[in-house]
């Protein structure tokens, strides 16, 4: 009974530092991505799993799938699309270096992307970006190609002041 006793003891102090660090306001607003850190992790790895299992077994169905997958960790965090972009470029290095052919690698690109923008296409659209987080807008609007960036730093029909 005392082992039970102090485990017991153990477990409660344990939930009470989890329940504290909840609700501080400092912690809640600078780590409120904690709360779907689950879900990311069990979303990605699935992406990433049929992804894998699409590029040793090509078939449109499994490019599908894996590009479902990734459209989901999108929907759950951002940086779910990392998941279609890995995926794509081991496609891409597949072709390179001829291991593909080209049809091949065409169907399977295709595929992952109509089933990516099938689960967040219609999120994208609403939104009008790809993403909301400022963290994301930071590095986008950094991104030398982002034509808004290109009109403010004197490129073509750039906007004089």
């Amino acid at each position: 009974k005392a082992g039970e006793l102090r485990t017991g003891g153990l477990v409660f102090a344990g939930f009470a530092a989890a329940v504290l660090v909840t609700v501080l306001p400092v912690v809640a607003t600078t780590t409120s991505d904690a709360v779907t850190e689950g879900l990311y992790l069990l979303v990605l790895a699935t992406a990433l799993l049929l992804g894998v299992r699409a590029v040793r077994g090509p078939t449109v169905g499994r490019f599908l799938l894996a590009g479902l997958a990734a459209g989901v960790a999108y929907l759950v965090r951002p940086e779910g699309i990392l998941a279609a972009m890995a995926t794509g470029t081991v496609v891409i290095g597949l072709l390179v270096t001829r291991r593909w052919q080209l049809k091949d690698g065409a169907a399977g690109l295709t595929a992952l992307m109509v089933g990516f923008f099938v689960a967040a296409g219609p999120y994208m659209l609403l939104i009008g970006r790809i993403t909301n987080k400022p963290a994301g807008l930071q590095i986008l609007n950094k991104m030398p190609w982002n034509p808004r960036q290109q009109l403010m730093n004197g490129g073509h029909g750039a906007i004089r002041t």
